[in-house]
């Protein structure tokens, strides 16, 4: 017997699950964790942080607006989320275990990493707005792209070898951020 999810899935938009039952859960549990952290009601308990976690989450469900942003915004945090895992991703490919040779090489790959995750965002994208593409045609967008890479490597070999430290700053923030 095959079970048909989308019908499934379907089914639940019908009756709900996704407008009020989620959000309302969500919520409850954002409301709850937060009234039990926080022992706004000192010693009243986990009873009354129920009940006053649930009333929020009936109060915000029965706001069809507010439903509305929270659908709009979760999807796309958890899309940022991915984007972030694939950087990490790809940089983890190239770089394995941390190393005192590769240190040096970090910055490099971390901004050819960003770099190859934001090309596969813009692979064919449903938002074409903003992207050059809009502007300009294929042609004048890869002529653009490989001059940059032109400037990129140019500037990577004629750098200075002392005296300034940019790289070397640069390098160490992206350390920080992804704590390398």
């Amino acid at each position: 017997m095959a079970v048909d999810l989308r019908g499934i899935f379907a089914y639940w938009e019908s009756i709900g699950v996704f407008d009020i039952v989620l959000p309302f859960f969500l919520i409850f549990a954002v409301s709850f964790s937060i009234l039990e952290t926080t022992k706004v009601f000192g010693a009243a308990g986990k009873k009354i942080n129920a009940l006053v976690a649930a009333v929020i989450g009936v109060l915000f469900v029965q706001n069809n607006y507010l439903v509305g942003i929270l659908q709009a915004f979760i999807p796309n945090v958890a899309m940022f989320i991915i984007v972030i895992l694939m950087v990490f991703l790809v940089a983890g490919t190239f770089l394995g275990e941390k190393g005192p040779a590769k240190d040096s090489v970090f910055g490099f790959v971390a901004v050819i990493a960003i770099a190859f995750v934001v090309w596969a965002l813009l692979v064919n994208p449903p938002y074409t707005s903003w992207f050059p593409s809009y502007y300009f045609d294929d042609q004048t967008v890869a002529t653009l792209v490989l001059v940059g890479i032109f400037i990129f490597v140019i500037w990577f070999v004629t750098k200075p070898t002392s005296g300034t430290k940019g790289w070397e700053t640069f390098t160490k923030a992206v350390k920080d951020l992804w704590g390398k």
